[in-house]
């Protein structure tokens, strides 16, 4: 069948590999992927274990899709308690490296431990090895890559690894697959880093068995065929998710300066349309994938020149390093892309914190000499470059932008309403003053602020999934946003889970719940497979109860309250009140965050022991 039941369990100070069977039934409650991620983790992560210490576990899983011909289906997560955050860590990257594992026979990978010395994993079909990575430690994620391509005789080898930024435990260090696709933003790449493993390396020869092709094939046709008429699909294939940066910034939803201004004459230089006119080479598609909405990009000549062609900045990335720090060089943007890519660093945090330190030299909290001799005017992305390098290792004002801006801001001694962050994550580039259910998604996210537990933006914009009570509302509508906005986190808990981009909008859910039938024959529609969206999100409320979570930090800085001239017009969300409906909605306690009893037996999470 599409799924293979098998978890892959190394203990790297032992250097022991074993399989794991896991029962069906777990795959019919939390689908694959990021569900059944938080299924294997919930009982084993707790307070008083640091991310980053030997015992930490780390979940690497494909979706249950992945390695089929589902169109856009090729994801796969990486799972462990966030070092940035101190919450649920969860990073999702696209590519093929996903599909290969599940080409290999393995639904996931289950590691403990820290190696000695430095060490990569290595996986053909059931050949599988822990591995001396001496020779890789300190390079780059591309030379990595190559590396160990060479050393496999196969190109096909699907690589999965850190740079600097890792080795150095920087708090948002991201792993960086297939030269480019990185799951970022929560530093799964440090947690990597603290064991000593330096990259994870796939070839899988095997063909996954479709349970019911006949179901399975009319489901994929119709997907396919929806995907084509999408204007939104359409519009990412022609001009990348940089192709929304000039809609973003007409609306409000990309702000500028560090989050304090709303109109900025340069967005359109920095826009897909301007990509697509200078340095576009081709399009980047993950496995399976039908849109394309990766960049090829290559500068030629001058200081910002890239090492032949490589990948481009996504709308996020041109969002941190362009419209945070008012710089509209987009071969300067690209140069900051490749060296994020390069060393191993999610492009939001990173661009984020540099923008951070560009506000508070402006604002006079940190001076030329405490920056070690830069000089952060806004426009300039010169200083950004080098701050990225230091970043990666640690050294200079590195050192403590390294760390994340919540803790960079309390080292410094910034107020926490000028810190852009939720839950110790760094708001994104999607305003709550433009969407004001985008507030709540980020004070509810399971792991900070973060865009993609909801997309609440892109189904406000006109996106809805009406046939399981997902409609689009008026962007400066809190009216029923709450409501919304859970049941929107339930859906991309299920399409983490299946592995789908985040960017399908099946016409109906049934279709989706027959993509997971055909594929896997265990029976599910719309109501069920909604179900278990709802089940993994509440079992990510209590993965993060039992990390410390609380509900006091479910708030907005301030500097995300001020209104802004543009496209917001001077809108400002009341989250207090998005947040009382949302308890309400879920049936969880407004103080402790805490499911109701109810709540708890109907999703039958009541005992949950180990099942690895």
């Amino acid at each position: 069948m599409a799924i293979t039941g098998k978890i892959l369990k190394v203990d790297l100070t032992t250097r022991s590999l074993d399989i794991v069977h896991l029962d069906k039934n777990l795959y019919k409650q939390y689908i694959g992927g990021a569900g059944l991620a938080t299924r294997i983790l919930y009982p084993l992560l707790e307070a008083s274990m640091e991310p980053l210490s030997p015992g930490a576990p780390l979940v690497f899983m494909a979706g249950a899709l992945a390695g089929t011909n589902a169109p856009n289906c090729g994801r796969h997560v990486i799972c462990a308690r966030s070092p940035l955050t101190g919450i649920w860590g969860e990073s999702n990257s696209g590519g093929f490296w996903g599909a290969e594992l599940k080409r290999a026979g393995l639904d996931g990978i289950f590691l403990t431990g820290k190696s000695e010395t430095p060490c990569y994993l290595s996986i053909l079909d059931e050949d599988v090895e822990i591995r001396d990575a001496g020779e890789l430690w300190g390079k780059t994620t591309s030379k990595t890559e190559q590396v160990l391509k060479a050393q496999a005789g196969d190109d096909k080898t699907r690589v999965a690894s850190i740079g600097p930024a890792g080795e150095h435990l920087v708090s948002y260090a991201a792993v960086i697959n297939d030269e480019g696709r990185a799951a970022g933003r929560t530093g799964m790449g440090a947690v990597m880093g603290s064991k000593n493993l330096k990259a994870v390396a796939v070839r899988g020869t095997k063909k996954l068995q479709i349970a019911d092709r006949g179901k399975f094939d009319t489901a994929r046709k119709q997907l396919l065929e929806e995907i084509g008429r999408n204007f939104t699909n359409n519009m990412f294939k022609e001009l990348g998710t940089a192709g929304y940066l000039d809609m973003a910034a007409i609306t409000g939803d990309l702000s500028f300066k560090y989050f304090t201004q709303g109109t900025w004459d340069g967005s359109y230089d920095i826009s897909g349309s301007s990509m697509s006119e200078t340095i576009l080479k081709k399009n980047k598609y993950c496995r399976q994938c039908t849109i394309g909405c990766g960049r090829i990009v290559e500068v030629e000549g001058g200081k910002y020149e890239t090492p032949g062609q490589v990948d481009g900045p996504e709308y996020e990335t041109l969002g941190s390093f362009g419209a945070s720090i008012l710089c509209n060089n987009l071969e300067g943007i690209a140069k900051a892309n490749y060296l994020c890519n390069e060393l191993g660093l999610d492009t939001i945090s990173c661009g984020i914190a540099i923008a951070f330190a560009y506000y508070l030299q402006d604002k006079g909290m940190l001076s030329k000499k405490d920056a070690g001799g830069l000089e952060l005017k806004w426009g300039d992305i010169d200083p950004a470059l080098v701050l990225i390098k230091q970043i990666a290792y640690r050294e200079g004002l590195g050192r403590i932008l390294a760390n994340g801006i919540v803790a960079a801001g309390k080292e410094l001694g910034v107020p926490k309403d000028e810190i852009a962050a939720v839950n110790g994550m760094a708001v994104p580039f999607h305003e709550p003053r433009a969407y004001l259910g985008s507030a709540l998604e980020y004070a509810t996210s399971h792991r900070g602020a973060c865009h993609q537990t909801a997309q609440y933006y892109l189904t406000s914009m006109g996106a809805p999934f009406d046939d399981v009570g997902i409609h689009c509302i008026d962007r400066f509508e809190e009216e029923g946003v709450a409501a919304c906005v859970a049941r929107l986190q339930d859906l991309r808990a299920v399409f983490q889970s299946l592995s789908m981009c985040n960017f399908i909008v099946p016409s109906t859910i049934d279709l989706v719940a027959d993509l997971f039938e055909g594929a896997t024959g265990i029976q599910m529609d719309a109501k069920s497979i909604m179900k278990c969206g709802t089940r993994i999100m509440t079992l990510h409320r209590l993965v993060n109860l039992n990390l410390g979570y609380e509900t006091a930090e479910e708030k907005l800085p301030g500097i995300l309250l001020e209104p802004l001239d543009g496209g917001t017009e001077g809108h400002v969300p009341n989250l207090e009140r998005q947040l009382e409906d949302y308890y309400t909605f879920r049936d969880w306690d407004r103080r402790t965050g805490i499911p109701s009893r109810e709540k708890i037996k109907d999703l039958d999470l009541e005992a949950l022991g180990s099942v690895v």
